[in-house]
């Protein structure tokens, strides 16, 4: 069955991303020229979070897009809290095993029509796989579970939601992206509201470093990420995008294996209980699968840029289901932090003309002639 999306014109969110920071989200890499656009035709969807030549195909659920990215937001933002939630009951790298090896299950009969007659492309992009499994499925979540086992969800989400300019610096130290005078400002607000939510407000905590090994884990998996997003920029791997998904799934599954068992031999238990397993199920559907599919079916209709700007929810969901979830209290550094961090995208996100709106059939139509070659 087919389901359409209503063509009705909807009120415009007239906010221009700049690319790189629509390109943290899980499959998505806007932040590139038109030219690299051409080049990078699989930057489609992980999470990794994240690509989208599948979103013209991908299975579309008949609601708004803002509300389909409103629920990605969500769902991401619970995988981080749920991951503090369940901490001392899973294993960080089991957890992220048990996660994908669901995920590789239910993406399969969506990834299958795109992966037959595809095993000669993986073969011989198999290195550039690899190095995409690496950050993304293998270490990504991973250092996420870690660090929520001794940092808070709340600080975890809050720096979280720094990816966009992650991604921005790194971008433009590989030579990607331009340092403008108020991009390097934002940067700068950035890393000054991660340094204040760390250091919990004290200068005591920053003059003798004594930073929770948590927010480094944090910190770790958001550079993890925008390595990946800049990896699958410069990389053209004619898969669809569940397709590629999955694919990367069970990379990162066989690289976390043996940490996963390494981790259980040393001690490592697994505590079973319904909340344990509703936590691992739900890591495994909502924030890996479904978020795929309703970000590929709104940014069909509304485009990277403006599905960009409601990853700037997930912070806030993250602080909102912390203190409903977990009774985690709001505290005044995580306030001032947040502030700056939101300060800072806004800065780097309002760019001039010449950041364009991020363009789908670019992708689209680059990537139906790769899969016919």
């Amino acid at each position: 069955m087919t389901i359409q999306f209503s063509r009705k014109p909807m009120a415009a969110l007239s906010v221009s991303l700049p690319r790189a920071e629509s390109a943290f989200v899980p499959g998505l890499d806007p932040a590139v020229s038109e030219a690299a656009i051409e080049r990078s035709a699989c930057a489609r969807l992980i999470s990794a979070g994240t690509a989208m030549d599948g979103a013209a195909s991908a299975p579309s659920p008949a609601a708004h897009p803002y509300l389909l990215l409103t629920f990605v937001a969500l769902f991401w933002a619970g995988n981080v809290v749920l991951g503090r939630a369940i901490s001392e009951a899973i294993p960080p790298i089991t957890l992220n095993v048990m996660r994908w090896t669901i995920a590789f299950g239910l993406l399969m009969p969506l990834a299958w029509p795109q992966l037959a007659g595809k095993g000669q492309v993986v073969r011989e992009h198999f290195i550039q796989l690899l190095l995409l499994a690496v950050p993304s499925t293998a270490v990504y979540n991973t250092f996420i579970y870690l660090g929520t086992r001794t940092t808070s969800a709340a600080n975890a989400g809050l720096i979280v939601g720094t990816m966009p300019i992650a991604i921005l610096v790194l971008a433009a130290l590989v030579g990607e992206e331009r340092l403008t005078a108020r991009r390097a400002a934002g940067i700068a607000i950035s890393f000054a509201g991660v340094v204040f939510i760390i250091a919990r407000g004290s200068f005591t905590v920053l003059h003798e470093l004594s930073f929770s090994s948590g927010d480094l884990f944090i910190i770790g998996s958001v550079i993890s990420w925008a390595v990946y997003s800049i990896l699958l920029r410069r990389f053209a791997i004619p898969l669809g995008a569940f397709a590629l998904l999955a694919v990367l799934s069970a990379i990162g599954v066989a690289l976390c294996i043996p940490f996963c068992a390494w981790e259980l031999w040393h001690g490592e238990r697994i505590v079973w209980s319904p909340g344990t397993l509703a936590a691992i199920i739900y890591v495994g559907i909502f924030p890996s699968v479904i978020a795929t599919i309703f970000w590929n079916a709104a940014v069909a209709q509304v485009g990277a840029g403006t599905a960009g700007v409601f990853t700037n929810l997930i912070p806030i969901f993250s602080l909102i289901l912390a203190v409903i979830l977990l009774k985690e209290s709001i505290n005044a550094f995580q306030l001032v932090g947040m502030g700056l961090i939101f300060t800072a995208i806004w800065l780097v996100s309002r760019q001039t003309a010449l950041f364009q709106p991020f363009r789908l059939d670019a992708i689209f139509n680059r990537s139906r002639k790769l899969q016919e070659g």
